[in-house]
């Protein structure tokens, strides 16, 4: 790929911005009286339109939609001219339940779209719930407004809703450097596999391919550091727990009888357990040496 087609692919694929993306229901009922939401994102024909002027001109690319043979859907052909030559991608869309043509053309020319990366990166996000209120009607809502219906009732009722806000790797703006940032200064295992994972998506999703091995080095250094600090600290914790228990060995020799001497040796046992919970360290030589400490006190 030439830079000239890489330059025009990478500007095809940018995110939109959040105002640009809408919200459509996927899934939806009431639980105990509560309205629920699961929703998708996607991007309305206006927007591939404006991307398509930004990227080649108004007089640049062309939409031709006829319908499928069986006359339930539409065949979206999507043209571009690059090079003095007019290139097309074609997608089909079924017609919709509500405003079936209407539904059906802006379906294929979103499909088609993203045949040239318009748009494709939603299709790595995954769906969320959507904040959900009961609401009686459109003009007392404060976000969007929806009909329901209760299949158990059969019947409708409305849904104040706000949408899941974007995950950040789907902003625009964004740099290579924050991926890294994220991944190299990561504070545990779980960040540093969240980090990754959103570093890929985004490097996969708008044409960074050779930042992909990159964000995999940075993510090897990160869980070298991590095995490193992990490793210091159970060296640390060891050796705290090694004089905690030396301190307390000493205390044997302050009290007056054997029966003492095993209530001790069972009180310090019972905190050398609390103190070992969760920790790394081969916990069972500090049992065996209080043991020894107790049997050397009781026979001396």
């Amino acid at each position: 790929m030439n830079n000239e087609s890489r330059d025009l692919m990478l500007q095809l694929q940018e995110p939109f911005d959040p105002n640009d993306i809408e919200w459509r229901a996927q899934q939806s009922g009431l639980s105990n009286g509560k309205p629920w939401m699961i929703v998708l994102p996607y991007i309305t024909s206006r927007a591939i339109q404006q991307r398509l002027d930004e990227v080649f001109g108004p007089f640049g690319w062309e939409v031709k939609q006829e319908e499928t043979k069986g006359l339930d859907g539409f065949l979206c052909s999507l043209s571009v001219l690059f090079n003095d030559r007019w290139i097309t991608k074609q997608e089909a869309a079924p017609k919709t339940d509500i405003e079936p043509l209407k539904g059906g053309v802006s379906g294929a020319l979103k499909r088609a779209g993203a045949l040239w990366g318009i748009g494709r990166y939603l299709y790595h996000l995954e769906s969320g719930f959507a904040q959900c209120t009961l609401c009686d009607n459109q003009k007392s809502a404060f976000n969007r407004f929806s009909k329901m219906k209760d299949k158990k009732t059969n019947t409708y009722y409305g849904v104040d809703w706000m949408p899941p806000k974007l995950p950040e790797w789907a902003m625009p703006g964004l740099e290579a450097s924050k991926f890294s940032h994220a991944i190299i200064s990561a504070a545990n295992l779980k960040d540093l596999h969240e980090a990754h994972a959103d570093a890929y998506r985004w490097a996969s999703s708008f044409g960074k391919a050779e930042q992909v091995q990159q964000f995999v080095i940075d993510r090897d250094v990160s869980a070298a550091r991590l095995a490193d600090e992990a490793k210091d600290a159970v060296s640390d914790n060891y050796n705290h727990v090694d004089e905690w228990l030396n301190k307390q060995i000493l205390n044997l020799d302050k009290v007056p009888d054997n029966g003492a001497v095993q209530a001790l040796g069972a009180r310090i046992g019972h905190q050398l357990t609390e103190k070992c919970a969760g920790q790394y360290f081969n916990k069972q030589e500090f049992f065996a040496k209080l043991k020894t400490a107790v049997a050397d006190r009781i026979n001396p």
